[in-house]
């Protein structure tokens, strides 16, 4: 159990940088870096809805 803990936990770190990386491609994308922020929370509400 605390293997897999341990590997959600690196998991979790390792994806934080390509986050800051796809916000940051959306913001250029959207040219709005609020529309990107709200698209990028509203994702992720979502996904901890479902």
């Amino acid at each position: 159990m605390k293997l897999i803990l341990l590997l959600i936990a690196l998991a979790a770190g390792m994806l934080t940088p390509l986050q800051a990386g796809l916000n940051e491609k959306m913001r250029r994308a959207i040219e709005s870096p609020v529309y990107a922020a709200l698209i990028s929370f509203a994702v992720g509400t979502l996904v901890l809805f479902c």
